[in-house]
């Protein structure tokens, strides 16, 4: 079945779950960024592609529209509109899945969250984009958090 979970639920081994069944997508995307969400609509546009037969997988609650951020420190653009929920953003009818992928096994189509569910697929795109990794800038991360302190209110 498409995009259908056939286990019997979760099996904990060392504190991690394991499931018995994988979950099968034919079109599985990796990343809920502008790239992943333009290809998630685009298929899902396409003649003979059902919606329901595309997941994103995207463990990031807000997308930020990184163009939008130059237009903020310009003044012509309010910081709510360069942030959204990500679960938002997906087209209706195409599956999310919040959680990162641990691996990816390109030989049997497999890919595995980090709670240990595996899910197969017939087509991948991988379109993870950009990581914001703060605490590799020296100094930075003590700015952003006071960024952030002071427009976390014009976010929706």
């Amino acid at each position: 079945m498409i995009s259908k979970n056939l286990s019997k639920g979760p099996i904990s081994q060392s504190g991690k779950k394991f499931f018995g069944t994988a979950i099968h997508t034919p079109i599985c995307i990796i990343g809920g960024g502008t790239g992943g969400l333009n290809v998630a609509g685009q298929l899902s546009r396409q003649e003979g592609v059902l919606k329901h037969h595309i997941r994103i997988f995207e463990p990031n609650r807000f997308h930020h529209y990184q163009p939008g951020w130059t237009m903020v420190g310009g003044g012509l653009l309010e910081p709510s509109k360069a942030v959204r929920y990500t679960h938002k953003l997906v087209p209706k009818g195409i599956a999310l899945t919040s959680l990162s992928v641990v691996s990816i096994d390109p030989e049997k189509n497999l890919i595995v969250t980090e709670d240990g569910q595996e899910y197969t697929y017939e087509q991948l795109v991988v379109a993870a984009g950009i990581v914001m990794d703060w605490a590799k800038i020296p100094g930075s991360r003590n700015q952003f958090f006071t960024y952030l302190c002071l427009h976390l209110p014009y976010f929706k």
